[in-house]
């Protein structure tokens, strides 16, 4: 695969698999949020303080519970310009995109 068939694949990928359904509501991101409390408990650190990076954030869910149980520096980076954007808009301006897509 070409990487320009890479970046359309990547392009399309929010608005063809998230933006039209009902994966990126409030009360989806809630059932995120308590899978995640149950994956993640007792190994997110005590310190709300600590640096957490969510490599692969699409369109946040993971940051969306850092930030419900109060971790005040976390971040999230993806591939996926529009994921990144609604992420941003919705949730956090703590995640930015990966420019280009030379490693894959």
């Amino acid at each position: 695969m070409s990487n320009n068939s890479r970046e359309k694949l990547f392009e399309d990928y929010f608005e063809s698999s998230y933006k039209h359904g009902n994966l990126l509501t409030p009360e989806q991101l809630d059932i995120s949020s308590r899978m995640f409390e149950r994956m993640y408990q007792g190994r997110l650190p005590e310190n709300k303080e600590a640096v957490i990076l969510d490599f692969g954030c699409g369109t946040g869910d993971f940051l969306f519970h850092l930030k419900k149980k109060g971790y005040q520096r976390f971040f999230g980076v993806d591939i996926s310009p529009s994921q990144i954007q609604w992420c941003k808009e919705h949730i956090s301006d703590k995640a930015a995109a990966i420019a280009g897509m030379d490693f894959l």
